[in-house]
Parts: structure tokens; C-alpha cells; sequence
């Protein structure tokens, strides 16, 4: 929070980001449903297969595309606060403007391989939409075979696409601090992984549970304040507002949490000399998890 207070920029990137991902989202959503009314008053084909492939493609093709574009608005505000926390953390957020050379690097130099990466996030989301769709179809139909074939590969493809999305949040972490493409900064943080300090990074993972559940209050919070007006469009939007705006704010949180924690496992020398008391905290969590 010490960082957020120095340079509140990034709380408005946060909520802009997500504000735009929430307007993406509802355009796709709006067009998809012009395209499906469309699609039903222009089919008279009575063959069941053929229809069920068509709405397979259908929501595949949606998801993609709504997943894509919203995970993009959401990862460029990853990347330009985790460019704002290195750049504390190296002791050079003293001098320009930090939020503004942090979000520009994210719409310029990194934004070629956060589309790639929101993209894989998104291609498997899309997929596993579809396995999931298939499941109930053949449960509907009373296909239990069918339907335990679908179930595990939904676990399966929804367990990749947890592992992708968890690997490419600390990915943009390195396009964010060293300028890396994608690819190369998977590199890197796979090699993070292996010979640095990664139980510290692995627990860092706890701040996106954390943040995510901030969210969810934050919009409970909301819908409880819109009450009072007894409308329940009112509650809806009250609900919808203050977790996009207490979510983006604990998302400023995760991010730098992620942005620290690659830091200190390359260079915890830079952590010593700035912030002692935060290293001797580190340095301990880390010696304890690894059962030092």
C-alpha cells in the first residue's frame, strides 16, 4: 500500500482497466446475441448434430473472443503496475513519472505479447466452455459415458488453463521489469522457478485468494448500500460498481505483491539495503517454508 499511496496513478489505471474490460465484455455479449437471434430465424435445419456442432463453435468463438479482449484491458493494468513497483523496488520511482512510462511500455513495447499471452488464457477458457457444454448435453441425454469423458476433460483443460494463467501473471512481471517478449520472459520465469527462491513466490499466490475475495465483499458491500432505494437494478449496479472498483484496487495489491516477490528472488540485495525489516521478513517466511 506504501507504493499505491506514493503513486495513486495506478489505482485509476486499475479502475480503468477494469471498467474497459467490463464495457468489452458487454459489447461481445450484445453482439453475440444479435448474432444468435440472427442465427435461430435463419435456421430451419431439423438435424440435431449439426445444430449442436453450430452452438459449439458459437460459444467457442465467444468466449475467445470475450475472454481475449477483457484479459488484455486487465493485463495491460498488470504490467503498468508491476513496472511501478520495480521501479521502487530498484529505487527509481524518484525521478519522471513512473505510472506513465509503466503504462506506456504496456501499450507499446509489451503489449504484443500480452495479447499473446491473454490469448492462450483465453483459447483454453474457450475450450474448456465447450467441454463443459458437451458435459451437459450428454447428460441431458442421459449419455453417462459420454458425460464422464467430457467431465474429466473439463478438469483437465480447466486445470491448464489455471497453470497458464498462473505462469503468465509472473511472465508479465518480466516483461514489466526487464522489457522481455513473452516467450523470453517465460524462459526466465521458468528458470525463477528453478533456481531461485520460488516457495516465496509460490506463496505469494495466497494475494490473488486474497483479492479476490476483497472483491467479492467490496460488491456485497455495494449491494447492501443501493438497499435502501429497494430497486433491484439499483442493487445490481451497486454491486457490479464496487467490486470492479474495490477489485481494482486489490488488484494493484497482487500485482505488486507478484512484482516484490520476482525482485527479491532475483536481487534480495536491493531489498537489504532499501527496506531491511521487509528483507529480514522475507528472508524468515522463506527459511520457514523451506523447513530451515
Amino acid at each position: 500500500m506504501h507504493v499505491a499511496k506514493m503513486h495513486a496513478g495506478i489505482m485509476l489505471v486499475s479502475v480503468f482497466g477494469a471498467m474497459l474490460s467490463c464495457v468489452w465484455v458487454l459489447a461481445v455479449f450484445f453482439a453475440a446475441l444479435a448474432v444468435l437471434v440472427r442465427m435461430k430465424s435463419g435456421t430451419h435445419s431439423t438435424d440435431t448434430e449439426d445444430q449442436d456442432t453450430t452452438v459449439h463453435v458459437f460459444e467457442f468463438i465467444f468466449v475467445l473472443i470475450c475472454t481475449w479482449g477483457s484479459s488484455v484491458c486487465v493485463n495491460i493494468c498488470h504490467v503498468a503496475c508491476s513496472g511501478v513497483f520495480a521501479k521502487w523496488y530498484f529505487g527509481k520511482d524518484q525521478t519522471g513519472w513512473p505510472v506513465g512510462s509503466s503504462l506506456k511500455m504496456a501499450l507499446t513495447t509489451s503489449f504484443g505479447s500480452i495479447c499473446f499471452g491473454s490469448f492462450l488464457v483465453a483459447f483454453v477458457r474457450a475450450a474448456e466452455t465447450v467441454a463443459r457444454s458437451i458435459k451437459n448435453r450428454a447428460q441431458e441425454d442421459g449419455n453417462w459415458v459420454g458425460c464422464v469423458i467430457a467431465a474429466c476433460m473439463q478438469c483437465i483443460v480447466q486445470c491448464i488453463g489455471d497453470m497458464i494463467e498462473w505462469f503468465n501473471s509472473f511472465a508479465f512481471v518480466q516483461c514489466a521489469v526487464h522489457g522481455l517478449g513473452f516467450m523470453d520472459a517465460a524462459r526466465a520465469t521458468y528458470a525463477l522457478c528453478t533456481v531461485a527462491n520460488v516457495r516465496a513466490i509460490v506463496a505469494s499466490s495466497m494475494v490473488g485468494w486474497v483479492a479476490g475475495l476483497g472483491s467479492l465483499f467490496c460488491g456485497l458491500v455495494g449491494a447492501c448500500a443501493t438497499l435502501p432505494f429497494g430497486n433491484p437494478v439499483a442493487v445490481c449496479l451497486g454491486f457490479l460498481l464496487a467490486m470492479v472498483v474495490g477489485g481494482s484496487a486489490l488488484q494493484v495489491i497482487d500485482s505488486g505483491a507478484k512484482t516484490i516477490m520476482v525482485c527479491w528472488a532475483e536481487n534480495e540485495g536491493m531489498l537489504r539495503q532499501s527496506r531491511p525489516e521487509l528483507q529480514a521478513a522475507f528472508q524468515e517466511r522463506s527459511e520457514l517454508m523451506s523447513g530451515r
